[in-house]
């Protein structure tokens, strides 16, 4: 099969997203995380989940990983816990600066050639944009690389993704309220977060919490040689 290799990306085979690479995923029932599941599935299968699901409250949605989660539990009977993590297959991180439209990332993770499924949150509304980008691996990795891979995709958005974001079992709620009218769940075809080597240069570990325009996301993009 012929690949394709760009400066600063490893190889990937030609005509291929990473968006249809199967994927250790696993589900949590709820924020106690007391029940999980585990599923191997590509970041497209997910989309019907992540659109359909819905609560009457943000207790009543699950939650979701792209990692693999151990049998450990902490006193309160979770198995959602750092020690717990036993590979990564991607990365989660959330927005919550209100500034940054849904639209606006997927140009922005476009630009940057990278596949992701960017989803609202529960708290998203027009006027106050909130959501949850999930980044697919290639394979498997250890724990000690998710941190790498995040500050990639945090240095596309200035260091505007939520710190908390960096917490290696952070886990994210996935679906919609039942009273929600701007729910929206994007995809972006593309390759996957770690073959794209030259984000290094350009990546931001855990930020300060700070508000970021889209403008200075703009000027983000320009800097790193890519059409805004």
């Amino acid at each position: 099969m012929s690949t394709t290799n760009t400066p600063g990306t490893q190889p990937q085979p030609q005509g291929v997203s990473a968006l249809d690479i199967p994927l250790h995923v696993t589900l949590f029932r709820n924020y106690a995380a007391s029940q999980k599941r585990y599923q191997e599935v590509s970041l497209r299968a997910l989309i019907p989940l992540l659109t359909d699901t819905v609560g009457n409250s943000k207790p009543e949605l699950p939650w979701l990983k792209l990692a693999l989660f151990g049998d450990d539990r902490t006193e309160k009977g979770s198995y959602r816990h750092d020690a717990n993590v036993r590979e990564i297959q991607g990365i989660g991180a959330d927005y919550d600066g209100e500034q940054i439209t849904p639209a606006r990332a997927r140009q922005v993770m476009a630009q940057a050639g990278l596949a992701c499924i960017i989803y609202t949150s529960p708290s998203h509304t027009k006027q106050a944009p909130r959501w949850r980008i999930l980044c697919p691996t290639s394979e498997p990795y250890p724990p000690s690389e998710r941190a790498r891979y995040l500050a990639r995709v945090n240095g596309l958005f200035v260091g505007a993704l939520a710190s908390e974001s960096f917490a290696l079992s952070q886990s994210y709620y996935y679906g919609r309220l039942a009273t929600s009218q701007d729910h929206e769940v994007i995809a972006v075809d593309g390759v996957a977060v770690d073959l794209v080597d030259d984000l290094d240069r350009t990546a931001i570990g855990k930020p300060v919490k700070a508000r970021v325009t889209s403008q200075a996301v703009t000027a983000s993009a320009a800097q790193l040689g890519r059409p805004t």
